[in-house]
């Protein structure tokens, strides 16, 4: 279409940013305020390109090739896909765009059909008032809603939450068998789920997601660990030395492993591998579209 507004600006001795702006303008109000002389070139610009290259608009471009000869050269015989009834457009970004079985159609350049708005979101786990025994804690930013729930690594049983002052977020769950259970720091064998939802329920995804720990209970050395898992992978991360409150990002994970920056998802979840844990804060940012 480019080659097309250039071909017909320099025919009518028009700027090119005129003869777009004209095609534009044009398209959105139904022809209502067309330009008859722009619109009968490119009418036969486009209807010369599509079957005979000799009066071409865009020969010298084409190199004597037809716009159609090019396009199933890119895309089979067009009349064998446009007329099949069973004929199933491929997947974008598959690398067999024809549906030939030949892998060689890849986009040097593909760019994602899905555009979304990034709204960094920041959720603070700690209350005004202590509250415990929950079967979930929800906190809100703006038109978002985390949602917090806890289970029974081994079997899936469901645990109960707190909120507490200095600490965040904490968690009791039946029948475990470690040593302390009966606290409401997070410990081996427990884990926390946070999903995000928008204000009218529907799930969202997020990215780049950073969480604080107090300085108490633990995981204040690198010795510490724990695993963050997200669309069914698993990064285990260490401690963070020092006192106080301090954050865990994907730099966290151990020595030598790739962080999860890369992840897109509605939901995920933390589990402790050494030691009880607390989270103060989480800080994500929303994918809506």
């Amino acid at each position: 279409m480019a080659a097309v507004v250039e071909a017909v600006a320099t025919n009518n001795s028009e700027d090119a940013a005129t003869v777009a702006q004209t095609l534009f303008s044009d398209f959105v109000d139904n022809g209502f305020n067309k330009d008859a002389a722009i619109f009968s070139e490119v009418e036969a610009a486009v209807a010369t390109d599509l079957d005979n290259a000799s009066t071409s608009y865009l020969a010298t471009r084409l190199d004597g090739e037809l716009i159609q000869a090019t396009m199933n050269g890119e895309l089979g015989a067009m009349s064998t896909w446009i007329d099949d009834v069973n004929w199933i457009a491929p997947l974008y970004g598959s690398p067999d765009s024809d549906n030939d079985g030949d892998v060689n159609d890849v986009d040097p350049s593909p760019q994602n059909p899905v555009q979304y708005i990034e709204t960094p979101l920041s959720f603070n786990f700690i209350p005004t008032a202590n509250k415990f025994g929950q079967n979930s804690l929800t906190f809100i930013d703006g038109d978002f809603t985390l949602t917090v729930t806890s289970e029974v690594v081994s079997n899936g049983e469901a645990g109960k939450l707190s909120k507490q002052k200095i600490y965040g977020l904490g968690v009791k769950t039946p029948d475990l068998p470690n040593p302390g259970n009966n606290d409401w720091k997070i410990n081996l064998g427990e884990q926390v789920n946070f999903s995000l939802t928008n204000d009218s329920g529907t799930a969202i995804p997020f990215k780049d997601i950073k969480f604080s720990v107090p300085g108490f209970p633990a995981f204040n050395v690198e010795t510490d660990e724990a695993n963050l898992i997200i669309n069914g992978n698993t990064y285990t991360f260490n401690g963070r030395n020092g006192s106080g409150a301090r954050e865990i990002d994907e730099t966290s994970v151990v020595e030598g492993t790739s962080g999860w920056g890369s992840e897109q998802a509605t939901s995920f979840s933390l589990t402790p591998l050494s030691g009880p844990i607390r989270f103060t804060e989480l800080s994500i940012i929303a994918l809506s579209e």
